[in-house]
């Protein structure tokens, strides 16, 4: 079987999003780098947290500049209908991440979306300086780890070298 190429998959993601977004009002998109998935979608309110300053000035969205393990706590339970973290969590430490997705879920008025590489995957960044540091990645994600955090849990094994779609809903 083919493995789906980068783009392919981002446009499933992209589309996978969208569907489980309809209707709602509010979405926080945590590790938003430059909007690729937040820029796209037609909710009300939708608000990116990234660390990478130069990432915000990407969106057509409202943002705040600082690091996900930070700022998240600054802000009240289920303040936002649906909070994504689509291709960030695997760039944390898999404790700071696990806080994280912690205080997604405390946010989040109705459902938690993740999106992650199956398993660790190194990655070579083509980034340098402050941006090579939060681009690297430190923590590989299996569907039992987010499974255990209440997760509905999809394995795209061919989605590059494997991804893992997870729902979290109150």
């Amino acid at each position: 079987m083919r493995k789906s190429s980068h783009l392919e998959g981002e446009s499933f993601v992209r589309h996978r999003l969208r569907e489980a977004v309809v209707g709602e009002t509010s979405i926080l998109d945590v590790g938003c780098g430059p909007g690729k998935y937040l820029n796209k979608l037609n909710v009300p309110v939708r608000v990116g947290i990234d660390a990478h300053g130069p990432y915000l000035d990407c969106l057509n969205a409202q943002s705040i500049h600082g690091r996900a393990e930070d700022v998240l706590p600054t802000l009240a339970d289920r303040s936002f209908g649906t909070v994504i973290a689509l291709d960030f969590i695997e760039h944390l430490e898999k404790p700071a991440a696990l806080r994280v997705i912690a205080a997604m879920q405390r946010i989040a008025r109705n459902q938690v979306l993740v999106f992650t590489p199956m398993g660790f995957q190194e990655n070579r960044s083509k980034f340098s300086g402050v941006e090579q540091e939060l681009q690297t990645h430190r923590s590989g994600w299996k569907s039992d780890d987010l499974g255990a955090l209440g997760f509905s849990v999809e394995k795209w094994p061919d989605f590059d070298n494997g991804a893992l779609w997870a729902v979290w809903a109150r």
